[in-house]
């Protein structure tokens, strides 16, 4: 499929969405993208983008706004679960929601943005071919949700992008906790990925014939938390977070984003999160 002739729905135009979205036009995709934020409308078309005003709850707000956003060759779905404000199971049902629909769509390819929060924290190596169920998996919402897709689309070979914690932009690790004291876990290994990094994976991906369908996102290189929020502080120009290492320990994982980066030929524009 040419991206010159192919159109490609966002459900989730935010802090992820808009810059992918922008770049995906660049890319020469037809492009459409829904927000939950009725502010952001304009913004969102300001760039280029069809925009809709959509939200799940978990039925469509706006049914013709879905019905036209999964008019689409590929549809990518980055719409995170609300756990502050909703319980783990209204999630599954949006995604539910989104299968039972795509079914009645001409919709082709779909992608879904996770997390590697799938993982349990066993002091290991993740890996995609880790296996997972609903007593052993790190985040049962998120679990459940992509065998929502994987299994009720499984016509469609759904691909399910395991992201690390995403960087770049004003998201600094560490400023959150800037001052703080007594923080926990200072020899933990980060798990990071750089905005610009997850949406050239994703581009990429575009274009690929994939051979799996479940993949991680995540820089290669795995800093000590404390050395992060250390240099962060340095170089963005707030109070380090002070760690104590009395504090007990907590298992750890260390993700490793190796498959899909062997399989694309892919080379980081930021490898290591100590330059993020």
């Amino acid at each position: 499929m040419k991206n010159g002739h192919s159109c490609i729905s966002l459900l989730g135009c935010g802090w992820l969405g808009l810059p992918l979205g922008e770049r995906l036009l660049a890319e020469g995709y037809e492009v459409r993208g829904s927000t939950t934020t009725p502010s952001k409308v304009e913004e969102i078309q300001g760039k280029g983008i069809e925009a809709h005003l959509l939200s799940l709850d978990p039925e469509p707000s706006d049914k013709a706004s879905l019905t036209r956003l999964l008019d689409t060759d590929i549809l990518l779905i980055n719409i995170p679960p609300r756990t502050r404000t909703r319980d783990g199971h209204f999630h599954v049902q949006q995604i539910e929601t989104l299968v039972e629909r795509i079914h009645r769509s001409r919709t082709a390819r779909v992608l879904f943005i996770s997390s590697t929060s799938v993982y349990p924290a066993l002091n290991q190596v993740a890996r995609e071919s880790d296996a997972l169920d609903e007593n052993t998996c790190g985040n049962l919402t998120l679990y459940q949700a992509e065998q929502t897709l994987l299994k009720g689309l499984s016509h469609l070979r759904p691909l399910v992008l395991r992201s690390a914690g995403l960087m770049g932009g004003q998201r600094i690790a560490g400023r959150y906790f800037a001052g703080q004291k007594k923080l926990q876990l200072p020899n933990h290994p980060v798990n990071y990925i750089h905005r610009e990094d997850l949406i050239n994976l994703v581009v990429a991906l575009l274009v690929h014939d994939a051979k799996s369908q479940i993949y991680n996102c995540c820089a290669p290189v795995h800093p000590w938390l404390y050395e992060v929020y250390k240099r962060n502080a340095e170089h963005y120009g707030f109070e380090a977070p002070v760690f104590d290492p009395h504090l007990p320990s907590a298992p750890f994982k260390l993700v490793d984003g190796h498959q899909l980066v062997a399989e694309l030929g892919y080379r980081f524009v930021f490898p290591d999160p100590m330059l993020f």
